[in-house]
């Protein structure tokens, strides 16, 4: 149980480091397409962005993330 609870946290780990890595390469890659390709890569990633009173709820295959404030 020890060994499988360890595996799992370094899978964890290896998930992190590895949206991380994208999150940094996304901004600069998403500038360089048009705006139907832009809309391709949102459409695979079933990102979906959702106005509230909060500002916005982003939700998708990589993130389900709320932020506070208000956000364009």
């Amino acid at each position: 149980l020890r060994s499988r609870e360890e595996r799992a946290r370094e899978l964890e780990a290896d998930r992190d480091a590895l949206v991380a890595s994208y999150a940094e390469m996304v901004p600069e890659t998403l500038e360089g397409l048009s705006g139907a390709e832009r809309s391709r890569v949102y459409e695979m990633l079933r990102l979906e962005v959702t106005p509230d009173q909060e500002g916005y709820e982003v939700s998708g295959t990589l993130c389900n993330r709320r932020p506070t404030g208000r956000c364009r």
